[in-house]
């Protein structure tokens, strides 16, 4: 039995395709990042020149937001608490300008999944988040797939999955 489930998993694929929001408030950075982006294979892409309209765009249910880390985002965290809040599983990645992490403890403790240096190494840093978070999503689905089938086979022992 274990064996025909371990069959089932090795034959899943995955085909979920990340869907990536980015905010930064300069186009040439943005087209820079989608470039990035669409690089390492993600296509479904969805960039935005304002908080505001990236907050207003969740129902799109993104996988991963990238953040651009300004003033503004600094001084207010409710965006980054209303992004938890309707999209719990949603990945939320800062980009800054400021080297200095530690600087910005508070906004780090509200969930970002990882934080990324502007002007520097950010493309591998983007290409090992994406990477990071499909290994994790990957993971969460198999588990899920594996639950799904032992509450059938408790359900309908009789059932063998191939």
């Amino acid at each position: 039995m274990v064996l025909l489930i371990y069959q089932k998993l090795k034959t899943m694929k995955n085909t979920s395709q990340l869907r990536v929001f980015i905010t930064d408030n300069s186009v040439v950075t943005l087209n820079l990042y989608v470039k990035y982006f669409k690089d390492m294979g993600v296509t479904d892409i969805i960039p935005f020149r304002d908080m505001h309209d990236c907050i207003n765009s969740l129902c799109f249910n993104p996988d991963v937001i990238f953040i651009e880390h300004t003033k503004d985002l600094l001084d207010n965290l409710a965006p980054l608490k209303e992004i938890k809040k309707t999209n719990p599983d949603t990945y939320l990645v800062i980009i800054s300008g400021q080297e200095n992490v530690g600087a910005n403890h508070e906004l780090l403790n509200d969930g970002p999944f990882d934080y990324i240096v502007k002007y520097g190494y950010e493309q591998m840093k983007i290409k090992n988040i994406i990477k990071r978070i499909e290994l994790e999503k990957k993971n969460k689905d198999s588990w899920s797939e594996i639950h799904k089938m032992f509450r059938t086979l408790k359900q309908n022992p009789c059932i063998v999955f191939v």
